[in-house]
This record gives C-alpha cells, sequence and structure tokens, in this order.
C-alpha cells in the first residue's frame, strides 16, 4: 500500500505512520522485495526519518542481506541514506 501512494505521490501522514507502526511489528517477516519497496516508498515520499521503522528495516535486511538482488539493495541502500 505504501508504494502505491509513493508511486502516485500521495502523501497520506495518519495512514503512513500507520504502516510505520505495523512494518516494526512484523518487518522481521519481509521478504527482500518487501524491505526494499518499504524502505523506497518511505523516502520517495519524503517522510520523516520514523527512526523505529527505519531501523526495524535496516534489522531486517541485514539477516538476509544475501538474497538481496542488486536492484532491492540499491533501493534499500538509497532510501536508507536519504532518510540518514
Amino acid at each position: 500500500m505504501l508504494w502505491a501512494f509513493a508511486s502516485l505521490g500521495i502523501q497520506n501522514l495518519p495512514l503512513c505512520q500507520s504502516i510505520a507502526a505495523e512494518a516494526v511489528r512484523i518487518s522481521a517477516s519481509y521478504s527482500c522485495q518487501d524491505l526494499a519497496n518499504t524502505a523506497w516508498s518511505w523516502a520517495t515520499l519524503e517522510l520523516s526519518n520514523n527512526g523505529p521503522f527505519i531501523e526495524s528495516i535496516a534489522a531486517a535486511a541485514i539477516k538476509i542481506i544475501r538474497d538481496f538482488n542488486s536492484q532491492n539493495l540499491g533501493n534499500t541502500a538509497w532510501a536508507i541514506a536519504k532518510l540518514s
């Protein structure tokens, strides 16, 4: 859902904050694509750096980093760098 809003350039802060809160809770179960898309979307919408959210995305990514393809890795790295 966050990816769709980012692709359309729609910034709905209450929805994004709700998604971030849920992502903190379940990001350990995200696939490489899920992590990359979520991080990319947050950065593309230029939302503020929600520390716990970005930290949970980064922590989940580190655990499965060897499974990332180059696109997922690039998108995740770009997003975290942009938000830092």
